[in-house]
């Protein structure tokens, strides 16, 4: 992606993969929003870790790699920040603190609904201001694996 990169384009992300026996998620991030764990009994922890260098710039990186154990009905919220950065009239942004406290209250909803009541929700925030990024976000539920 760096390569021939004269415009300095870049993306973000994470990498993640869930183990679906043991319900081990190995993430590593790329200068992109932390993902948010919803505990399926209630509470948000965002999986921090140093986040390492966007693509696309340079042609080497460095990234960290964490883990962290789901128990069966834990969620994980990937997102764009274009959700915690979409503003209302005001120009105030959604926040990582808003995010939070939505994702608190919704840790029993199916990833489906989880998701439509996202946008549902920063489309009621932002009430038809002029938004400037993409608005993304995927969320996964570990059902357990056989044999866990």
């Amino acid at each position: 992606l760096a390569r021939d990169n004269e415009m300095m384009m870049f993306v973000t992300g994470v990498c993640a993969v869930l183990n679906l026996r043991t319900g081990r998620l190995s993430y590593s991030n790329a200068g992109h929003m932390p993902p948010l764990l919803l505990k399926r009994g209630g509470g948000v922890q965002a999986l921090e870790l140093p986040p390492g260098p966007v693509m696309g710039v340079r042609e080497d990186g460095d990234y960290s790699c964490r883990e962290v154990k789901l128990s069966p009905g834990d969620q994980v919220l990937l997102y764009t920040d274009g959700i915690t950065e979409s503003a209302n009239k005001s120009g105030e942004f959604y926040g990582d603190e808003r995010l939070s406290e939505f994702a608190a209250a919704h840790t029993g909803s199916a990833p489906e609904q989880l998701i439509r009541a996202l946008f549902a929700r920063t489309s009621e925030f932002s009430s038809g201001a002029e938004q400037f990024d993409d608005m993304t976000a995927l969320a996964v539920r570990y059902v357990g694996g056989r044999g866990s």
